[in-house]
């Protein structure tokens, strides 16, 4: 996960979830990037236009 400010961070994860996105971006090779939203939401779709993670 990268933090929200700078100097942006790299932390540890883990778990079940991560260790799948670990292999099936080696197995397809694709890169990614773990980061908290900035509005710390799921996504709601407001006036027309998704926020949140969705929206991100």
């Amino acid at each position: 996960i990268v933090g929200h400010t700078e100097p942006y961070t790299k932390l540890c994860c883990k778990g079940f979830c991560i260790d799948i996105l670990k292999k099936l971006s080696r197995n397809i090779k694709f890169s990614y990037d773990l980061y908290l939203v900035t509005n710390g939401k799921h996504g709601k779709l407001v006036r027309g236009i998704w926020n949140g993670m969705i929206g991100e």
